[in-house]
């Protein structure tokens, strides 16, 4: 199930242990855009079209980080 509102997002990235820098740095979003997503204010920040993008960025990127580390503690089996 992919996050849908902001809210969802940072309590995703935040159970993964996942800092904003971290997320800033590997979709190369500013952290004001991502603080933004976070507290469903991304009008304020971005134009309406990249709105849904920029989501979309970040969930994959947390569902990605996802993949990696039950890869990562499968391998270490």
């Amino acid at each position: 199930m992919e996050p849908h509102s902001g809210e969802e997002l940072k309590k995703l990235r935040e159970s993964k242990g996942i800092s904003l820098h971290d997320v800033a740095q590997s979709t190369r979003m500013s952290i004001s855009i991502l603080e933004a997503l976070e507290n469903d204010q991304s009008s304020d920040v971005l134009p309406l079209v990249y709105q849904s993008m920029a989501r979309n960025t970040y969930a994959r990127f947390l569902a990605e980080a996802s993949e990696k580390k039950s890869a990562s503690s499968e391998a270490s089996k």
